[in-house]
């Protein structure tokens, strides 16, 4: 060591490391708080430093340093101890010739996904949510030297350049864990990237991934679903029924038409089917399951139909509840039989009559009499 004229005497260097010791006795070692260990052999493990013995722990037995340095004496020689949490076994101090200090190791995670908070459900890759749906990121991470870890993510609106700056954290969980970031809200209607890495308790972190184009679609105001024509059938043979026929007692009859929607949302057909005359609620009777948009949708069947005229409106509904108007009712739109009505034209069958003697007697056209 030089100071100004050169060199520092042998007392002034001891002072000075004294001084450093007394300010900071963890500058002084390359073991710190929060480090990773190894003990290097078997060690003794004590309840303060140089203090009672409480067990040992076994060659290559890692914990993390909670505490220390701390210098003590024991049976006349001085040594630096460190108290160390074991990831098993007896916990306490350990004296540093005992340890080896482990390189912290860069922690890992799975992929992470992005998820709606309303429902829970994963966004797909560059897909569209509502506008005023918050999102959270998630995903399983992993730390080799078992250290705590937390998932960073940057998001941004697109487009945008990105600063290496997390915008969205979640807090430290364990190696092997799930975690799962803050929600991003206020979310304006655009498209959006993120991105994300892995730190563990001690600074560590994993290099950022890659940004989507977009990874999601924030929608604006939802817009009301519409439909192509819809059409009435008969179940029994799926033929289309005219508009105002008939069909026979007993036949059951569903609805069908294709749906849009024109942000993308899955689409549903409701009809309210009335037996006429009726009034007409605005309540669906008969209705199908979401579809894409683009598709056809099938309602249930109209089953138990009593004999009479019927009408029916429909209208579509999405998947986050937008509704198009009802359409008109028919008058009607379809009729039930009653039953099948007798064949007509067909001779008529006359009893047969018992003469006491000769009669003249003349059969009404088409019929026949027989005598006996």
């Amino acid at each position: 060591m030089k100071n100004n004229r050169g060199v520092i005497s042998k007392y002034q260097s001891i002072a000075l490391f004294c001084l450093m010791l007394w300010i900071d006795p963890s500058r002084m070692f390359a073991i710190s708080v929060g480090d990773r260990v190894q003990a290097s052999g078997t060690v003794n493990v004590r309840q303060t430093a140089a203090g009672t013995l409480l067990g040992t722990q076994t060659s290559g037995s890692k914990g993390t340093v909670v505490g220390g340095p701390t210098v003590a004496s024991l049976s006349g020689t001085s040594y630096t101890w460190f108290n160390i949490n074991f990831d098993a076994g007896t916990d306490g101090w350990v004296a540093d010739i005992g340890l080896l200090l482990l390189a912290n190791q860069t922690p890992t995670s799975g992929l992470a996904n992005q998820f709606r908070t309303d429902t829970g459900a994963a966004i797909p890759l560059g897909s569209s949510i509502p506008s005023g749906v918050g999102v959270n990121f998630k995903a399983t991470l992993n730390d080799a030297d078992g250290d705590t870890v937390k998932l960073e993510v940057e998001l941004r609106q697109l487009p945008a350049n990105f600063t290496g700056t997390a915008t969205h954290s979640s807090g430290l969980v364990n190696s092997g864990s799930q975690a799962t970031t803050a929600t991003a809200t206020g979310l304006a209607v655009g498209n959006y990237g993120w991105r994300y890495r892995i730190v563990d308790n001690r600074g560590a972190a994993e290099n950022w991934s890659s940004v989507g184009n977009p990874d999601f679609i924030v929608q604006g105001v939802n817009q009301m679903p519409t439909s192509g024509l819809a059409n009435q059938f008969r179940t029994d043979t799926g033929a289309a029924i005219p508009l105002g026929s008939s069909i026979p007692s007993g036949v059951e009859v569903n609805f069908k038409a294709t749906l849009n929607d024109a942000d993308g949302d899955t689409v549903k057909l409701e009809v309210e089917l009335r037996q006429l005359p009726a009034n007409f609620t605005g309540a669906a009777t008969h209705s199908s399951g979401l579809v894409n948009s683009g598709s056809q949708a099938t309602t249930a069947t109209a089953t138990g139909l009593a004999a009479g005229n019927y009408g029916w409106r429909y209208r579509v509904v999405d998947s986050r509840g937008a509704a198009g108007n009802w359409s008109s009712v028919g008058n009607p739109d379809f009729v039930v039989q009653s039953s099948t009505p007798a064949t007509q034209g067909e001779p008529a069958t006359l009893g047969v009559l018992w003469l006491s003697s000769p009669t003249s007697i003349t059969a009404p056209a088409g019929s026949s009499l027989t005598a006996s």
